[in-house]
């Protein structure tokens, strides 16, 4: 039951394996990017998508494969979440919008802090057919003081499929920033021995609104890095 509780909640994520190299595809953080600039470099046929997958689904062996990940600073990914969930009305902005109160600090607030409002959630969820997958993700939240963001990004990486990983973004995992994307891109395509790759100058599916930090005040702003502090040192001290 745990594992296709796993595979509901994992949407919009995938695992891109090529060769002997696995990208995890985090929501909003470039993924079709990604894709379309390996195809621009003719490695479409290198490229394999499993679609809901994550490193337990796939029984990633760290000493023979090697997986790398896009991560997002929480304030920037937090907006970008915000406006994709609510213009496209997904079925996780449906809970984590609260119902009446869609403002962007309430829904962060929901996005952070579980435990308040899983009892609300329980109430008026516990009909759905992926209810079971939304307890497991609530109750994962509050057991691990995890944000969404963190959450899907702990999820997405555990090498066991009954268990977060108790070492987030585990060591074999190399980490790139989204803010040097370009950067990155190129690195990664260079291991295939492409001395001049070719590069999107856009990106793929952006979001369309103003400056993240315009969306945050002083309580926010902290909420956010009390959160997710321990993302914020992932990417001081690990991103390429």
């Amino acid at each position: 039951m745990l594992v296709i509780s796993l595979r509901i909640i994992i949407l919009l994520s995938e695992m891109i394996k090529i060769k002997n190299k696995v990208m995890l595809h985090l929501p909003k953080s470039a993924g079709n990017y990604v894709k379309q600039c390996f195809q621009m470099n003719n490695l479409a046929s290198e490229l394999a998508v499993r679609p809901h997958a994550s490193l337990a689904d796939i029984n990633f062996n760290p000493s023979a494969e090697h997986s790398f990940i896009i991560l997002r600073n929480p304030l920037d990914w937090y907006v970008s979440w915000y406006h994709y969930s609510r213009k496209h009305q997904t079925s996780w902005w449906k809970i984590f919008s609260g119902g009446t109160d869609s403002t962007f600090k309430n829904v962060l607030r929901n996005l952070l802090f579980v435990s308040e409002r899983q009892e609300m959630w329980e109430k008026e969820y516990s009909t759905s057919h992926a209810w079971e997958g939304g307890r497991f993700v609530f109750k994962e939240m509050a057991d691990n003081f995890l944000s969404w963001y963190g959450f899907r990004v702990q999820q997405l990486t555990s090498l066991d499929e009954n268990k977060l990983e108790n070492n987030l973004l585990s060591e074999w995992i190399t980490v790139y920033d989204y803010r040097k994307l370009n950067m990155a891109i190129e690195q990664i395509l260079h291991e295939f021995e492409i001395s001049s790759p070719k590069i999107i100058d856009q990106k793929v599916n952006p979001s369309q609104h103003n400056n993240y930090m315009s969306y945050y005040d002083n309580e926010t702003l902290e909420w956010v890095k009390n959160k997710d502090a321990w993302m914020f040192d992932v990417l001081a001290e690990r991103s390429l």
